[in-house]
């Protein structure tokens, strides 16, 4: 069975990008998605800020 989370926040660093109010879906700690939040998401996690180091 797979790892999944989902975590929004205003603010995403991805490497030299960064993104505002923003999803990312991570399966067994990885990233397999990112889209703008447009809409409340059932079981999704909020922070601040987020740092992706891939």
């Amino acid at each position: 069975m797979h790892s999944k989370r989902r975590i929004a926040a205003s603010t995403v660093i991805r490497g030299e990008k960064e993104y505002h109010n923003y999803v990312v879906e991570f399966t067994d700690g990885k990233v397999t998605d990112m889209y703008p939040l447009v809409e409340e998401l059932p079981f999704t996690e909020w922070q601040e800020e987020l740092i992706i180091k891939d």
